[in-house]
């Protein structure tokens, strides 16, 4: 009788993974708060005060994101490199329960918020309610979740080859959040400026 080996969850393993996810959920949300913000300085409201005359709240805002995108993001990516090199050097490593736990909640969070958003925007569209500032902020959150499930979905479809699916998603995700700083910046001015 043939037994299969079970390969065995190291502490590396354990924060490894945990740390990509927790860092993949920071940058996804720093990502999409930093669009919002962007939506809502360059499409202002003017019937709504808050954001039309406090022009230090978008700043605040966008300056904690673009922080957070800056730090946490390219750390995502190299633990994610790191597990993805792992599982091409050990194949035993891709059927860590450890990892086929994370990957399938993240594919039920991704998915949930994207459900989610398709609810909202089906919501306002009866109620009459759309406008340009709304759908931008329901298409990043739906590209966002998407990528992310449709990443991880191939994933756990994925044999071979993880390493240049991996590099194909780490750089169009890398010129999207290179591209939200930049444009961050243009809204709200160089460091320098900010101070004046």
């Amino acid at each position: 009788m043939e037994t299969t080996h079970k390969p065995r969850i190291t502490p590396k393993d354990f924060f490894v993974h945990f740390g990509s996810l927790v860092t993949l959920y920071i940058s996804a949300g720093a990502f999409i708060s930093l669009i919002f913000t962007l939506v809502n300085r360059v499409f202002a409201d003017a019937l709504d005060s808050q954001y039309y005359y406090s022009v230090s709240s978008y700043s605040s805002g966008m300056r904690f994101a673009i922080a957070s995108l800056v730090i946490i993001f390219p750390t995502y990516l190299i633990l994610q490199w790191l597990i993805t090199k792992e599982s091409e050097t050990q194949p035993e490593k891709k059927f860590l329960s450890l990892r086929r736990w994370l990957t399938y909640l993240t594919l039920f969070v991704s998915a949930g918020i994207a459900l989610g958003d398709l609810i909202t925007l089906l919501n306002y569209f009866l109620g009459g309610e759309i406008s340009i500032r709304f759908i931008l902020k329901v298409l990043t959150v739906l590209v966002v979740a998407g990528g992310i499930f449709l990443y991880y979905f191939l994933d756990l479809k994925r044999q071979e080859g993880s390493v240049k699916a991996y590099r194909l998603f780490a750089l169009i995700s890398g010129l999207l959040v290179v591209g939200a700083i930049v444009w961050g910046f243009t809204v709200m001015g160089l460091p320098q400026s900010q101070r004046a």
